[in-house]
């Protein structure tokens, strides 16, 4: 793991000591503390399950996706300064945190850890690392936002949605539609066309009969994608039918700051290397702290109720803590906290 997505000793600390007694853990991951006593702790909304013995300086904390195993170190472990740490950092203050036993972490006795075992007793649940499909699966078609500059037609496998095969259990195939977004607006009467096409052709029914309809399908759309699809459908191109399930990923629903800020300063007299540093991301003029780099969280809601968005990946409206290049599912996930895992909540979501 790479040091730079390990949380700070600080708040794995903080997690641990607000862990709380438990009776028994309900999960399905096969995991068990047979010489000790289970805690439930959480941290960065992510649930995890500690067994602890209270004879014993070492525990586990049992997470979703991953397992960390702690160690008591009898001697001061030396650590070397890194190559690349920069060389007029200024002296900080020795601390250290002695954890002679695990009871002292909860700020008790191991007496008293063990009372507090039977005062506070409760059951806790652990979800399994992996959900499977609870609908019906279907085809799914994917529509990709501001990317490719020429058609490539319907292919069954396309990096811009990173390993996202591996996380649908819901999709019985993968359609991935490459249109030229670059060259041709949202609300292109021919692109929309093609998107419409290959909602079709995916629905193979449609084809035979020549019907304009979209049945059993899952379409997944990042970005400019639903500003596409939802413009095809408005205009009557084509509509959805029964068992259809659309997945709208940081769509642009009410427009973008973002995209009316590129337009016009790569459509003024700039320098093309000045247009590039204006356009990096931090001078985009967002009315809102809340938004993904490039698209404000009230137009990726659109008309639908901002209340019902929490930033827990269970929650079927998912309002991550992710930048807008995340939401392709291409970078993977956060390991630590719930606000970071999109393809979790993919896999999860139908």
């Amino acid at each position: 793991m790479a040091t730079d997505t390990v949380p700070s000793a600080v708040d794995i600390v903080a997690a641990i000591s607000s862990a709380t007694p438990v009776s028994s853990v309900k999960t399905d991951q096969g995991i068990s503390c047979a010489n000790g006593k289970w805690l439930s702790a959480t941290f960065e909304g992510t649930p995890f399950i500690l067994c602890a013995s209270a004879n014993d300086r070492d525990f586990t904390a049992y997470g979703e996706d991953l397992s960390v195993a702690f160690e008591y170190l009898n001697e001061e472990v030396a650590i070397s300064k890194p190559s690349t740490a920069p060389s007029d950092c200024s002296a900080v203050t020795t601390n250290s945190v002695a954890l002679p036993a695990l009871g002292q972490l909860y700020g008790t006795t191991v007496s008293g850890f063990r009372r507090a075992l039977k005062e506070e007793a409760a059951a806790a649940r652990l979800a399994s690392p992996t959900c499977t499909c609870q609908g019906t699966p279907r085809p799914c078609l994917f529509f990709h936002g501001m990317d490719a500059t020429a058609d490539g037609g319907i292919v069954d496998d396309y990096a811009f949605f990173g390993d996202i095969k591996e996380h649908a259990p819901c999709c019985s195939s993968f359609n991935f539609a490459v249109l030229n977004t670059v060259d041709y607006a949202w609300y292109d009467d021919t692109l929309q066309q093609k998107a419409c096409n290959a909602a079709m052709n995916v629905t193979a029914s449609s084809v035979s009969n020549g019907s304009t309809v979209i049945n059993d399908l899952i379409v997944v759309a990042h970005s400019m994608g639903n500003s596409m699809f939802a413009g095809a459908l408005a205009t009557g191109k084509c509509s959805i039918g029964k068992n259809v399930d659309w997945v709208a990923l940081s769509g642009p629903m009410k427009g973008s700051m973002g995209s009316d800020f590129i337009h016009k300063i790569c459509g003024s007299d700039n320098d093309p290397k000045y247009a590039g540093l204006l356009a990096g991301g931090l001078l985009i003029p967002h009315h809102s702290s809340k938004n993904d780099g490039i698209v404000e969280f009230q137009s990726c809601v659109g008309n639908l109720d901002a209340s019902k968005f929490t930033d827990t990946y269970s929650n079927t409206w998912y309002a991550a803590k992710l930048n807008h290049a995340d939401t392709t599912f291409h970078d993977g996930e956060g390991l630590f906290s719930s606000a970071r895992k999109p393809l979790k909540w993919f896999e999860c979501l139908l």
